[in-house]
This record gives C-alpha cells, sequence and structure tokens, in this order.
C-alpha cells in the first residue's frame, strides 16, 4: 500500500509543479505608460491673452466715428460778374458782405444762414462780385450746406479729412484742404452769359477743416 502511494506521488509531482509555473505566469514588468502629472492649479484666474495689434498699414486712418465732430470744412464760392455799358454808369451797391475770414487764425465771423448742428460738414461762404465798368459792388452771406441751397456747384463726396469733391457743368473736380480752381466764361456772341455782360469767373476755395471753437456766429 505504501509502495503504491509513493508510485501514485511520484506520478502527480511533476505534474502539479507544471500546474504552478503555468499559474504564476511570466514576470515581464507592464508597458503601459504612467499618467503624466498635471500642471499646477493657479491661484488666480487668468484672463484671455491680449489679440495682437494689427499690422500698421491695416490701421485706419480716420477715427471710428468719421467725420470729426468738433469740426468742420468751410468753402467759399466766389462769382465776379463783369459787364461793359455804353451808357452812362449808375452808381450801385451790393447787398453786403456779413461775414470774414481769417486762413492765419482759421476764424470765421459772420452770420450764419441755416441751422448749425451735431451734423453739420461743411460751411459755405457765398460771395458775389459785380463789376460794371470801373465800379464794384459785394454781397456775401454764409450758408450751413443743405439739399435746398442753390449754388452754381453740387457737392458730390465730403472726405473728414477735408477734401471735397463736386461738379460743374457735368464735370467733377476734388479739392484738398488749401486748394482752390477758377473756371472762365467770356463773351462768345453773346452765349453762357447775362445779356451785357463779358465775363463771369467762378472760383472755388477750399479752406478745409476749422474747429469749431473758431465760429463765431453774429446776428440773425
Amino acid at each position: 500500500m505504501k509502495l503504491m502511494k509513493r508510485n501514485v506521488f511520484r506520478t502527480l509531482l511533476p505534474l502539479l509543479i507544471l500546474l504552478l509555473i503555468a499559474g504564476c505566469g511570466p514576470t515581464t514588468p507592464s508597458l503601459t505608460p504612467s499618467p503624466s502629472p498635471l500642471p499646477p492649479t493657479p491661484t488666480s484666474p487668468a484672463g484671455p491673452e491680449p489679440l495682437p495689434d494689427a499690422p500698421t498699414h491695416l490701421k485706419p486712418t480716420l477715427p471710428p466715428q468719421g467725420f470729426p465732430p468738433e469740426q468742420f470744412i468751410f468753402v467759399e464760392v466766389r462769382e465776379e460778374r463783369v459787364t461793359k455799358s455804353s451808357g452812362q454808369t449808375t452808381t450801385f451797391a451790393g447787398e453786403q458782405v456779413t461775414y470774414s475770414f481769417n486762413p492765419e487764425s482759421g476764424t470765421l465771423k459772420g452770420t450764419l444762414n441755416g441751422t448749425l448742428g451735431a451734423d453739420t460738414q461743411v460751411i459755405v461762404g457765398r460771395l458775389v462780385i459785380t463789376q460794371i465798368n470801373q465800379n464794384k459792388a459785394f454781397s456775401g452771406q454764409l450758408y450751413v450746406l443743405s439739399p435746398d441751397l442753390h449754388l452754381p456747384i453740387t457737392f458730390t463726396v465730403i472726405e473728414p479729412y477735408g477734401t471735397v469733391c463736386f461738379t460743374y457743368e457735368g464735370q467733377e473736380h476734388c479739392l484738398q484742404p488749401g486748394q482752390e480752381i477758377a473756371f472762365q466764361t467770356r463773351d462768345s456772341g453773346g452765349q453762357g452769359l447775362d445779356a451785357g455782360q463779358t465775363s463771369r469767373t467762378l472760383t472755388v476755395i477750399n479752406h478745409g477743416l476749422l474747429d469749431r471753437a473758431n465760429l463765431q456766429v453774429v446776428g440773425p
């Protein structure tokens, strides 16, 4: 009996050793990477990153609101009419020039026709000089530019930096601040002029932007 047990034990021993080895498996360490440590929590919340500045050539050259509210453009429209009379010259007088402008100080003073509002962009000085032989008469008024203002020119473009464009006899012209242009019509068989007139000269002068603080409105 003892001999039989010894033989069974000797038979089962190798099988038990194989089972133990299979159950333990390989001892190679796992290759799964360990998670990276989280960054430390900031003590105070960070604000959004500021956007980079736009390139210089893309930045607007004019303020976002467009026309500067503290300024206006002053444009003079001068018309000189010359008439030669063969008869006796009669003394005459114009209506009166009701404004004055000092280009050195940029001061404009006079009676203003129209309502000066926050959206006023152009003030027009309308000056008419009438000459008969050697006698001259002047009349001049200041006007707030409006759609119903009757002028020999028609404004088409008004730029915030002072340039104005207008049409005269179907042609468009643009004047930068400090520029002027003259149109002259001479008698050629009486066409284009009133009876007795020998010439008519229209001069448009762009005095550019003036400060509203230099506008002195006097009287009604």
